[in-house]
């Protein structure tokens, strides 16, 4: 039987992440004391305010250097973090007809290499579609 982890706050299931994207968004304050052997999570709750956490250690949104996407919602939320794309550059490239990827990088200019494993806050390409819904 496979052990479920929940947010310590919203008791929300959470997506194990690695310590890459924790030390690249938590405030430089926080990172020095940071045990990298940890076994690291998020919540993926948007309501919730606790972001990354492991046994003894719980981040907020406060703690964080930018937002996540899964926890804001609006047009500033950051959704590519290797070009700087944010919900609000989409609604707007997808608005004047650009309806792929490639489109919607390329309209915005933002070719730019993927870099996901360290700066997608979920340490992945693919965002674990299945808990982020």
């Amino acid at each position: 039987m496979a052990i479920v982890k929940i947010c310590p706050h919203c008791g929300s299931i959470v997506v194990p992440v690695p310590i890459l994207p924790v030390k690249t968004y938590l405030k430089e304050q926080f990172v020095k004391e940071l045990p990298l052997e940890a076994d690291w999570h998020v919540c993926p709750n948007q309501k919730c305010p606790v972001t990354y956490f492991t046994k003894g250690i719980i981040s907020t949104i406060n703690d964080l250097t930018t937002s996540l996407w899964f926890k804001n919602k609006g047009p500033d939320a950051p959704i590519c973090y290797c070009a700087s794309i944010t919900r609000g550059d989409i609604e707007t490239a997808v608005r004047a007809g650009h309806t792929t990827i490639k489109a919607i990088r390329t309209s915005l200019d933002k070719n730019l290499p993927c870099d996901c494993k360290k700066l997608n806050p979920l340490g992945d390409v693919v965002a674990k579609p299945s808990i982020m819904r």
